[in-house]
């Protein structure tokens, strides 16, 4: 028998105001469909994102609050669009961005950066039962006007457009949970929920 441990975490906070109710979040050619889905948490509180099908960006997006250091995650699961992808952009500019691009079948990552942000890493873990937690860690110069992009892709070829945005041609599907914040951070940690405020973990003793 193995034995027991304990998971010892840094404080840590989610600078996401809406970690899982994407009615909160803007939306570029999508609709959000809440608690659609059992998520890794087990209860039916996971979203279905889906696109129209126009030739455009897909996407959910927000504002959060973090640092010139950001470990930003989501929980992902494949719907009918095999790859998504996460946009980290600082300065609220279209030319300071890093770009994770994520195929869901083979756990495959890409990435891309331009201006003054750099891409650190990347993780796709297996959370089980089609989940995973998708994670990009990057740095940049100054930590104003954050944002991060959530969308679907119909390639794995970048075709960025604004902020290293995707653009898709197909009508297609994801399921998203627990989109995570994280300034200082080089890595992620457990995920923490928020609803409506930002909201910080104790560090574990």
């Amino acid at each position: 028998a193995s034995c027991p441990s304990l998971l010892l975490e840094p404080s840590r906070t989610n600078g996401f105001a809406y970690s899982e109710y994407y009615g909160a979040w803007s939306k570029t050619n999508v609709t959000a469909t809440a608690n659609t889905t059992i998520s890794p948490d087990g209860s039916q509180n996971a979203a279905t994102i889906t696109s129209d099908g126009t030739a455009s960006i897909h996407d959910i997006w927000q504002g959060f609050t973090g640092g010139t250091s950001n470990s930003v995650s989501f929980f992902v699961k494949r719907g009918t669009s095999r790859y998504v992808y996460l946009s980290t952009s600082y300065q609220a500019t279209t030319s300071d961005f890093a770009t994770i691009l994520v195929d869901l079948d083979t756990q495959s990552v890409i990435n891309t950066s331009l201006g003054n942000v750099t891409f650190v890493s990347s993780s796709v873990v297996n959370y089980g039962n089609g989940w995973y937690r998708i994670t990009s860690n990057t740095t940049a110069a100054t930590a104003v006007n954050l944002y991060a992009f959530v969308g679907i892709s119909s390639t794995f070829i970048f075709n960025s457009s604004l902020y290293g945005r995707q653009v898709s041609t197909t009508d297609q599907t994801a399921i998203f949970y627990g989109i995570q914040a994280e300034a200082g951070a080089s890595y992620p940690t457990s995920y923490i929920p928020t609803n409506g405020v930002s909201q910080t973990r104790a560090q574990d003793l």
